[in-house]
């Protein structure tokens, strides 16, 4: 098992990288997002409505990026701000940071085994407005995920395992 981090540099690449995960087969339950309050403000204005919608007789959901933010509120940490969380880890991480605000969303994502270099790299793409994304894999699937999130220009991709981090 891996878990894949990378930066996306707006949130319109990450919605297309997640669409495209989604149909290589990952699950949502197994995607982690964070972006700036502001970055995603336009983009998260989910409608009620929107939550699922009639096509001809079949219901549909909502999938991928607005899925995973849907009915999410900010949440206010000491070193990146106001931020929307999205997926199981990360809520469960940014929880830590917040709980402990001294520490901060770096530290926690050092403790989870990212280099202090990387950990950096991304509470500084997140001021920037980036969206830091995560999701777990089976290690024979980890090169395509790592394809699809640079074809969708992801940057500073590292991947943790049950050992130490690697890059």
């Amino acid at each position: 098992m891996r878990i894949i981090f990378c930066l996306f540099p707006e949130i319109d690449y990450a919605k297309k990288a997640i669409e495209t995960l989604l149909q290589a087969g990952l699950k949502e339950e197994e995607m982690n997002c964070i972006v700036q309050e502001a970055m995603a403000k336009e983009y998260l204005k989910i409608q009620s409505n929107e939550l699922s919608y009639q096509k001809g007789t079949e219901q549909e959901k909502l999938r991928g990026l607005k899925r995973l933010f849907g009915g999410q509120q900010p949440v206010n940490v000491s070193d990146t701000g106001r931020i929307y969380v999205a997926g199981t880890v990360a809520t469960t991480m940014v929880g830590a940071a917040v709980e402990q605000p001294e520490k901060g969303l770096e530290s926690v994502l050092k403790e989870f085994g990212l280099s202090a270099e990387i950990a950096r790299k991304y509470i500084d793409g997140l001021s920037e407005g980036a969206l830091l994304f995560w999701s777990r894999t089976d290690e024979n699937k980890s090169g395509d995920v790592i394809l699809i999130m640079e074809r969708f220009l992801a940057s500073d991709i590292t991947t943790v395992s049950p050992g130490p981090p690697t890059r």
